[in-house]
């Protein structure tokens, strides 16, 4: 069945700009909440180890690692509290300007600057070091350059156009500007040319300059912009606003942007316009006291009330245009040449350098696209109501039913995946397989083609490959453990990738299934799409995020690009989200909006973490380590040449990774002299325990998430050889275990003499017991009685059971015979031997009792040996003083079970308990003493005392005294617990 329909064709030429939202920036804050010793900051300098350096208006300086702060104040060794500039000279001492002069700290202490004095202004304006490494300093009153320890100092009278210096900056060798209040002068080979309003500039004040890589001054002053370039300037304005107009900072890139800082805000320049910098928190900076770009590109925004922002460029940007506005975007598709085409309720949308084509129609009313294959000069798209094709400006549809997923295959036929079915195309005529066909799966959700040409389909129920006009179910028996799929894409060796329901990515080569879990989260493993790259970068839409995937070094490592947060509210959980354009962005939807991704964006992709030394410590203790070595690194307190005694082997090195970006820092050291391959880890401690003598090298080096790493950084020390390894110790200590063998030679012999002769009287003692255990099972009592039953039995004519019971007595007397002289016996045969005995009590008692034999199935009776005549003493006692003195039927329970080191036997009976038993005998007048329990206590104690190892393990025994809820006892368990043999 067809259908033609007119549609409204709108071809929109319109730049990329003009829909795309302008560039965002991703913003962090950071305030006293965070460590900041107050939010008024007032300047911002990164030294060349990577920390960044904040000064504050009246809370001293700051030093952030990337991680946290670590403050100083007066109470530091600062002259004062309101800070004003911070430098840096090649010894990597840091230089502090103040309100009240200059101070330098070398890592560990603040050094009041020796020419301080000799300044004509105690407040410090700015602190620059040029090429030569001579510092020029600015004060309101005065210039001044120090040579060495000569102070050049350059006023109104000498020349400048006022004595109010902001800042210096070099331009060239020995060629230097300065900026003044009114203007800025030139300082050329010692010539001084004066810049002013009547040279072209605005007739403002002069705050900052910066030099672009083009070799342009841009100076920023209290009416706007201005550009020296050879002898010309231009002046630029922000807006009409003087507030706004008001540049108080600004800091130049590495695109020649520069980032101005002005009274009412952050503003962008380049091309000769100025735009406001936007957040993804539409944050107001206000005032700007200070702008700073990083060695990362990252730029640092201080302000007088809310203390330090940190921007990076954002990644994403969100597609907004009326098509979009109010409009659920369902799929996203590319074409080979690289346009994105964007199905949705509304209609169809492609982009093409930066051109957007719309496609509305009234059969896209809430009938949205579920996806979309260009095919020749045709657009084909399935949808929930029917599946067809734009052409010419035309639609037409092919059948109306809903579609799923939609596939052209190598011979440029279309496959179309609706409920309960599978249709194939060829023209326009259509080939349907279901279930009856061997499809398994009722949701065809996604397709593609494998090495070999076949289609594969994903289904709830598991991939399908159709071959040679057959479903083959992909399933265990194939070797996939996992049944539900919703994504199929194939990477650069045509292996066969799966999107699976809670288990992450499965990639199939032909012959096997491998299972790459993206996280130990399930939610990071419901995997709805996936996509590659030209990189051969798997891209994985979850219900969690959007996760980018990389093998390295033989693992798979994935990386979140976007997580759920206050900017993405929900992942697509369909087909068809993710596409690549011709510019190697990503697209992607989320929440039924577009977004684009793009990694060159990303500042981490370009920059490679610092590493430096944090510490090192002695048995976890921070050390004074002068006492190993003569000169101690006043950053990080570890001494140089550092050699330790013997017995100081316990160290512990710590480090830190310093980056600006959100990148995660990971570590890989080795110590050299102890290992000799390379650890790994995200942790930035090390520690080493029991080193031996010798010399060693700690090597160490970060990477971060996108795999850039740092230098690797050393640090050697040498452990000190003991005095016990010296040839005299060596000798002596010879000399003395000579002795000492001797003495313990004569020992022992005397120890085994002894010994033997205790093992042999224990010997005799356990041979008299078992003798006496064997008397006691054959007492005549219990001879005298089994007799008498079998007569019984004769009497009443009871032939068989008479032979049987006489059977099973005479087995007892053959085995208590034979066991008797053995140490151990197999456990079947003291089960056997109990359940011939409790047979014949039962007899002999009329079943007055019934009796249960349980038997772990871990137990191997026949692997497992006891000791003899162990357990019956404690059976008997069990009848004869528990089961015959009560009035009910009785039963007794044998249950044998192992742990790990024990095979236990409980004997649990239900009679009337111990202390009813001796009230009875005590009552009937009873003096009998049964020897049995005794005699078996002894033999226990003497067995358990033959083996002298420390590692022999005893026979426990335990008696427990049973009672019901009112505490009237119910009988006894005996606990008998062999070790096993």
């Amino acid at each position: 069945m067809s259908n033609h329909i007119s549609i409204k064709l709108f071809i929109l030429l319109i730049l990329f700009r003009g829909f795309i939202e302008a560039q965002t920036y991703q913003q962090t804050q950071f305030t006293v909440n965070d460590g900041l010793p107050q939010n008024n900051i007032t300047s911002i300098f990164q030294d060349s180890r990577g920390f960044l350096w904040i000064g504050t208006y009246a809370g001293g300086v700051s030093k952030f690692d990337g991680k946290s702060f670590s403050n100083y104040s007066k109470k530091n060794g600062l002259p004062a509290n309101e800070i004003t500039c911070i430098a840096e000279d090649k010894n990597q001492n840091i230089w502090i300007g103040t309100s009240h002069g200059i101070v330098i700290f070398n890592g560990k202490s603040f050094t009041k600057y020796s020419l301080n004095d000799s300044l004509l202004s105690p407040y410090i304006a700015d602190i620059y070091f040029d090429s030569k490494n001579n510092v020029w300093i600015s004060t309101p009153v005065s210039l001044h350059c120090i040579i060495g320890n000569k102070i050049k100092t350059f006023t109104k009278n000498t020349g400048l156009f006022n004595d109010n210096a902001r800042q210096v900056i070099e331009f060239s060798k020995d060629n230097y500007f300065v900026a003044l209040a009114g203007g800025i002068s030139n300082i050329n080979q010692g010539k001084i040319t004066n810049f002013t309003s009547k040279q072209g500039l605005f007739n403002a004040f002069t705050d900052k300059m910066c030099i672009s890589n083009d070799n342009k001054l841009w100076i920023g002053m209290s009416k706007g912009l201005c550009c020296l370039e050879k002898d010309s300037i231009l002046k630029y304005i922000i807006s009409d606003n003087y507030r706004e107009n008001y540049i108080i900072s600004m800091a130049i890139n590495s695109k020649k942007e520069i980032i101005i800082g002005t009274l009412t805000g952050l503003h962008l320049f380049k091309n000769g316009n100025f735009e406001e910098i936007k957040t993804n928190s539409n944050t107001s900076f206000g005032t700007v006291n200070i702008v700073f770009i990083d060695n990362e590109q990252i730029i640092w925004v201080g302000t007088p009330e809310n203390g330090l922002y940190k921007l990076q460029i954002q990644p994403f940007t969100f597609l907004k245009n009326d098509f979009f506005i109010g409009n659920k975007v369902s799929c996203i598709q590319n074409d080979n040449n690289g346009n994105i085409w964007i199905g949705s309720e509304k209609g169809i949308a492609m982009f093409y350098d930066s051109i957007k084509v719309i496609v509305e129609s009234p059969i896209f009313k809430n009938n949205k696209v579920n996806s979309i294959v260009v095919k020749n000069d045709s657009v084909w798209f399935s949808s929930n109501s029917y599946y067809g094709y734009f052409f010419k400006n035309k639609f037409k549809t092919v059948m109306f039913d809903q579609a799923y997923s939609l596939f052209k295959d190598k011979d440029d036929k279309l496959w179309f995946g609706a409920p309960g079915i599978l249709y194939r195309l060829s023209g326009l005529k259509r080939k349907g397989y279901n279930s009856k066909d061997g499809l398994t799966g009722f949701n065809p959700f996604e397709m593609i083609e494998d090495k070999n040409g076949d289609l594969w389909i994903a289904t709830e129920s598991g991939p399908n490959i159709f071959k040679n006009d057959t479903f083959i179910h992909v399933n265990s028996k194939m070797g996939l453990k996992f049944d539900y799929s919703y994504a199929l894409a194939k990477d650069k060796n045509k292996d066969i990738w799966i999107g699976s329901y809670g288990n992450g990515l499965i990639k199939y080569d032909g012959k096997s299934f491998f299972y790459l879990p993206i996280s130990e989260k399930t939610s990071d493993n419901l995997v709805f799409d996936l996509y590659f790259d030209n990189n051969n970068s798997v891209w994985a839409m979850t219900d969690n995020g959007l996760f980018k995937g990389n093998e390295k070094q033989g693992k798979m490592i994935f990386k979140k690009i976007a997580g759920l947060n206050s900017e993405f509210k929900k992942f697509s959980i369909a087909q068809n989200c993710l596409a690549l354009d011709n510019i190697n962005r990503l697209w992607f939807i989320e929440n039924s909006q577009v977004v684009i991704y793009d990694k060159n964006k990303i500042v981490e992709d370009g920059f490679n973490p610092n590493i430096l030394f944090k510490g090192l410590y002695l048995f976890y203790d921070q050390t004074d380590f002068k006492e190993y070595s003569d000169s101690i690194n006043p950053w990080n307190l570890m001494p140089y040449k550092l050699e330790l005694p013997f017995d100081k082997n316990h160290l512990t090195f710590e480090f830190i990774g310093i980056n600006s970006s959100n990148s995660e820092i990971e570590y890989k050291w080795m110590l050299e002299g102890f290992e000799n391959k390379w650890f790994s880890s995200k942790n930035n401690r090390v520690t080493y325990s029991n080193l031996p003598s010798g010399n060693y090298c700690f090597k160490v080096q970060a990477f971060n998430s996108s795999g850039k790493t740092s230098e690797i950084i050393e640090y050697r020390f040498t452990i000190l050889t003991p005095y016990w390894q010296a040839l005299w110790f060596k000798g002596l200590l010879g000399f003395f275990i000579l002795c000492l063998i001797s003495l313990l030679f004569f020992y022992r012999v005397n120890s085994i003499k002894k010994r033997e002769a205790k093992k042999t009287i224990a010997l005799k003692k356990i041979a008299e017991l078992e003798l006496k255990a064997l008397q006691s099972q054959m007492n005549p009592h219990f001879i005298f009685n089994s007799l008498n039953s079998v007569q019984s039995l004769v009497l009443d004519n009871k032939t068989e059971e008479a032979l049987n019971y006489l059977n099973k007595f005479a087995k007892i007397v053959r085995v208590s015979l034979d066991n008797s002289s053995k140490q151990n016996i197999p456990l079947h045969e003291e089960i056997e031997f109990l359940r011939f005995y409790i047979d014949l009590e039962k007899l002999r008692f009329q079943n007055k009792f019934d009796s249960e034999i349980i038997i772990e199935n871990e137990i191997s009776e026949d692997l497992f040996h006891i000791p003899p005549m162990i357990i019956q003493p404690f059976v008997e006692n069990a009848i004869k003083h528990g089961l015959l003195k009560k009035t009910d039927q009785g039963h007794l329970l044998l249950h044998f079970k192992l742990s790990e080191k024990f095979i236990h036997c409980i004997i649990e009976d239900n009679g009337i308990g111990r202390l009813k038993s001796l009230e009875n005998k005590k009552t009937n007048g009873e003096t009998h003493v049964s020897k049995g329990i005794g005699i078996t206590k002894e033999r226990i104690e003497l067995i358990n005392s033959k083996s002298l190892s420390k590692e022999h393990l005893n026979i426990e025994l335990e008696i427990i005294d049973l009672y019901d809820s009112e505490k009237s006892p119910v009988g006894t368990r005996i606990i008998i617990k062999f070790p096993i043999k």
